[in-house]
């Protein structure tokens, strides 16, 4: 299982997620108010979702078409994360709001390790087609 590079992806995937749930700021407005991923409870909603479906997705490395499906599932729910997160930066834009925290950039991380981690379960099933052709 660890010697796939896709599980190194969602576990860094997860490991993202789980550092932004835990309280990393997301953004910082002038007046000091910080925003945390807790803060907004339909946020963290998604990313816990997207967060459960990458680390469920580590363990069906044998049912590569469900993990890919898994994944794309991920995708989907931590885009609608960061379509929020980025609605809420606009309603607290009006206080000059900047994100200049690291916790802003995790949900794209997220997104960019699963997509990696799901074009390397393709190349992987991709192997297992050509192999059974073989035969």
């Amino acid at each position: 299982m660890w010697q796939r590079i896709q599980t190194v992806y969602l576990s860094l995937a997860v490991l993202a997620n789980i550092l932004l749930m835990s309280g990393l700021p997301i953004m910082t407005a002038t007046d000091s108010k910080v925003v945390y991923a807790k803060d907004d409870m339909l946020f963290f909603i998604l990313i816990l979702i997207s967060t459960i479906d990458a680390f469920l997705s580590i363990f069906l490395f044998k049912k590569r078409k469900l993990q890919v499906f898994i994944g794309r599932i991920a995708i989907l729910t931590a885009m609608i994360a960061v379509v929020k997160m980025l609605y809420t930066f606009l309603t607290v834009q009006k206080t000059l709001a900047h994100v200049s925290n690291i916790g802003m950039w995790m949900p794209l991380v997220f997104i960019v390790l699963v997509a990696l981690a799901n074009k390397a379960i393709l190349r992987d099933e991709e192997k297992v087609r050509s192999a059974d052709r073989i035969r």
